[in-house]
Formats: C-alpha cells, sequence, structure tokens
C-alpha cells in the first residue's frame, strides 16, 4: 500500500525558484556537518541587537529536555519584521487578514502596519514605558476577530485613563522636565 509518489513542481515553478537543486543539497550537508556554522550563517539575514553567540543548546536527558536557539541574542522582532522594509518595500502589501466573512479582507502595507504599531508604542510611552522598551514591545492581543475600531476604541480608552492618571499625580510634568523620578527622595506618609 505505500506508494513512492513523486510530483515534480511545474516548469513555470522551476523557472521562479530561488535555489537550484545543487544549492539545496550543499545547503542540506553543510546543516548536518556543521549545524552551528549552518545557522550561526543563517542568522545573519536578520539584523540584530546583539549577534548571538550560543547558536544552538539542546539536551534530549529526560526529564529535562531543553532546546534553546540563539539564546544569548538579543532580536528586535518588529524591526526585522517592519521597519527594515519600510525604504523599499513600504508601499508593498505585508499582510494580507482575512475575516471570517467571505469578502472581509484588508491588504495591510508595511508603511500602514508601522503606523498602527508606533501607535501602540505611543501607549506604552503614555503609560511610562522607556522609548526604547516602547518601540521595541507589542503588547496588545489581538484575536482574529479585532476590528480597526477595537483598536482605536481600546488606544483611545488607555489614553484617556493614563491622561486621567497624570492630573492626579505630578510625576508626568516632573518626568517632561527632565526630572529623573528615580532619583528624587520620596518621604513616607
Amino acid at each position: 500500500m505505500s506508494e513512492n509518489l513523486i510530483f515534480e513542481p511545474s516548469e513555470a515553478t522551476k523557472a521562479n525558484t530561488l535555489t537550484t537543486r545543487a544549492q539545496y543539497e550543499a545547503e542540506y550537508a553543510h546543516s548536518l556537518s556543521d549545524p552551528d556554522g549552518f545557522w550561526r550563517e543563517k542568522a545573519k539575514r536578520l539584523d540584530w541587537v546583539r549577534f548571538p553567540t550560543k547558536i544552538k543548546n539542546t539536551s534530549y536527558a529526560y526529564p529535562d529536555v531543553s532546546i534553546k536557539w540563539f539564546e544569548d541574542g538579543v532580536l528586535n522582532v518588529s524591526y526585522n519584521c517592519i521597519d527594515r522594509h519600510l525604504d523599499e518595500h513600504g508601499d508593498e502589501t505585508a499582510i494580507i487578514w482575512e475575516g471570517d466573512t467571505p469578502g472581509a479582507e484588508e491588504k495591510i502595507t508595511y508603511r500602514q502596519l508601522h503606523e498602527r504599531v508606533s501607535r501602540c508604542a505611543n501607549v506604552l510611552k503614555a503609560l511610562g514605558v522607556g522609548e526604547d522598551l516602547a518601540h521595541t514591545s507589542i503588547r496588545f492581543g489581538l484575536g482574529r476577530f479585532t476590528t480597526d475600531e477595537e483598536i482605536d476604541f481600546a488606544i483611545q480608552k488607555v489614553v484617556s485613563t493614563v491622561q486621567k492618571l497624570r492630573d492626579l499625580s505630578p510625576l508626568y510634568e516632573m518626568a517632561k522636565e527632565g526630572i529623573d523620578l528615580k532619583t528624587v527622595a520620596w518621604t513616607g506618609h
């Protein structure tokens, strides 16, 4: 019953491929003979905050199975997925969102996605998260049914709540004036 079926790709597919059979076989052989070197080279395709020195760290000893890749590297995924594509591909589609209703779809460009992620980063900054962390973090859960209107509503609610909290406390104005709040000697009440 086990039949060895091979389906050859069409000539059009072959003509548009980025890798030849010989290139694939050479890459595969390299991945087997020097896995760390192979994956170290592949990691160079990304822009790292800190390039990893530990490529692969695995232990299959039961019950403490552990598989870690690039564990000491620091990567800004948002930058790699969005920002670095803005100059050359900003107006190209980054995400095709499809809703559950037939015909409900949206094509979001890298530029539009960057603007939306920046809005989320601005909410984090408004909450007092440092600029570096705010621009390297996405902390909102978006489900497959989340609409633009719901995102806008959540952002508006968070911003208005933060503004109310700022109005109750002098800390925001102190920070805006350049006072490092970590250096303030607070007194007990």
